[in-house]
């Protein structure tokens, strides 16, 4: 299965130590080189040592991709324009991405959308992760915004509802 990544992702996964549950969980994961570098301007920052030194990643380039980028909504952010075009041009079966602008414009043009708390739901149910409570909470101390319910639903779709 082949996923690309948008940068939120990214560093949530690594600002809790979990980056590498994308490589156990998927056979191939993208990020395009604008994404790539987002990252990395973040010195010292979740995920930019992390994706710096993940050997896993296929890093594509977007320069080909203008017109496509170009086409897609303004109101996202280059990075946003840049993996949704490069998950299309790949056909790639998932796009991993949590701004919601983002998912949207995903859907439009066709993709499977999943986010950071999906990966780890997913993680856990492919034996990866023993619980993803823990994960939540240490994305929530870290800066993630998520409602109650949605985390509600997570945990259930989880199998840790209480």
């Amino acid at each position: 299965m082949t996923v690309v990544a948008d940068a939120g992702p990214l560093i949530h996964l690594s600002a809790i130590g979990q980056l590498d549950l994308l490589p156990k969980m998927f056979r191939r994961v993208v990020v395009p080189d604008v994404v790539r570098a987002e990252v990395l301007a973040g010195h010292g920052l979740p995920g930019a040592d992390e994706l710096n030194a993940a050997s896993w990643v296929d890093v594509a380039s977007t320069a080909h991709l203008a017109t496509q980028i170009r086409a897609l909504r303004p109101s996202l952010d280059a990075g946003e324009r840049a993996a949704i075009a490069v998950a299309v041009e790949r056909d790639a079966d998932l796009f991993v991405c949590d701004d919601r602008l983002g998912r949207r414009e995903a859907v439009a043009q066709g993709l499977r959308v999943l986010g950071t708390l999906g990966v780890l739901v997913r993680g856990k149910q492919l034996g990866h992760l023993e619980s993803v409570a823990p994960c939540i909470e240490a994305l929530q101390a870290a800066g993630f915004r998520a409602t109650d319910a949605l985390v509600t639903a997570i945990l259930q779709a989880a199998g840790e509802a209480q």
